[in-house]
């Protein structure tokens, strides 16, 4: 980050859903209601290591990005440049790799 002076900020809303669950998991995450059973088909928020399987999911998928131009923390991304040229390039190369 040192010798940037542009910085955008992004926030991966309701992260966890984004990401599905294993196959031979879904049937462990059951929770019930007046309406029935059902299963999380994505991960989500509660479970003691859904946070550590987030970040690495981030990590693998800007592994890149990370340290050249990019920070993450869990569900917040922080796209750093020295020039607004290279920022945007930075920003669609983030935006490349999550869509």
């Amino acid at each position: 980050m040192a010798g940037s002076g542009i910085f955008s900020t992004l926030d991966l809303r309701v992260g966890y859903h984004q990401i599905k669950m294993a196959d031979a998991d879904i049937s462990n995450i059951v929770f019930r209601c007046h309406l029935g059973l059902f299963e999380y088909l994505c991960m989500p928020f509660g479970l003691a290591n859904v946070p550590a399987v987030f970040q690495r999911t981030m990590d693998k998928i800007l592994a890149e990005l990370i340290g050249r131009c990019v920070f993450v923390c869990f569900d917040d991304i922080v796209v750093y440049s020295p020039l607004p040229e290279a920022h945007v390039q930075h920003l669609s190369a983030v935006f490349d790799r999550l869509l």
